[in-house]
């Protein structure tokens, strides 16, 4: 009966160390699947600005290449992080009110870049081509954006090889 007793307490013993095992490895799962969906999430405000870039350049082309003049005036979609969607001319002065921005987009910019994002995410500010920024009424200009939106308006007359944003 001695032997009885034994054999059962190993095999429960056996039994506690691999149901250990289990719980830790169900806890590193469990904290990996964490991991992704949060990076998931991180992502997904580069992958909505990497969007409003190509969708603000295409339609920017679009009015570029038109004959005559047009005015179109677009609703694009961005994360809820973003505040303010800024058009930067780096050859120009600061005027305006956004002087916090001006400096945060005159430090971290490349040359060439003409489109910021306020607060600073991922990606700062990148280059629109086909724009005329000489003409904005400051320096940079901020539009707000309002529940992950941001209207901008696009023109061009017929005697302006440029688009200008309003």
């Amino acid at each position: 009966m001695n032997n009885v007793k034994k054999s059962v307490k190993k095999s429960q013993i056996e039994m506690s160390y691999g149901m250990i095992f289990s719980i830790i490895l169900i806890i590193v799962f469990i904290a990996v699947a964490i991991y992704v969906i949060a990076m998931f999430f991180g992502m997904q405000c580069s992958i909505k600005i990497g969007q409003f870039t190509k969708d603000l350049q295409k339609d920017v082309n679009n009015i570029w290449a038109a004959d005559g003049g047009q005015e179109v005036t677009n609703s694009y979609t961005l994360c809820n992080k973003i505040e303010e969607v800024c058009f930067f001319n780096d050859a120009a002065d600061q005027k305006g009110s956004y002087s916090v921005e001006d400096e945060l987009f005159r430090e971290n910019h490349n040359s060439g870049d003409n489109l910021c994002f306020y607060p600073k995410v991922n990606i700062l500010c990148t280059k629109v081509s086909h724009l005329n920024l000489n003409s904005l009424t400051s320096n940079p200009y901020c539009l707000k954006v309002t529940n992950g939106a941001v209207k901008v308006t696009l023109k061009k007359s017929s005697r302006e090889d440029s688009v200008k944003v309003s």
